[in-house]
């Protein structure tokens, strides 16, 4: 995962930096799933399944509702891992 941004909500990232020193960006994560830009060339997706009811956590754990079509978004990148409750998408 060199040059690659890696982006998840509050509760992956605060996961992925505890036990792996990874850091995560919550804040560009959001940014990505709400716009309609792909400006990030090298980029990680963390995505579980609490997500589709929940929203993405901030900070506080506060949630904020995504648009209604997040999940096509990530159709747009490759998966590299599945499991129940987890995907990883990059590109």
């Amino acid at each position: 995962m060199l040059n690659q941004t890696i982006v998840s909500d509050v509760k992956i990232s605060y996961l992925l930096t505890g036990y792996f020193n990874v850091h995560a960006d919550p804040n560009q994560g959001l940014q990505y799933l709400m716009s309609d830009t792909n400006s990030v060339k090298h980029l990680t997706v963390f995505d579980y399944d609490q997500m589709l009811k929940n929203g993405y956590v901030l900070y506080g754990g506060y949630s904020v509702d995504l648009p209604k079509n997040w999940t096509e978004k990530l159709n747009s990148l490759n998966l590299i891992y599945c499991n129940n409750q987890v995907k990883i998408y990059s590109k």
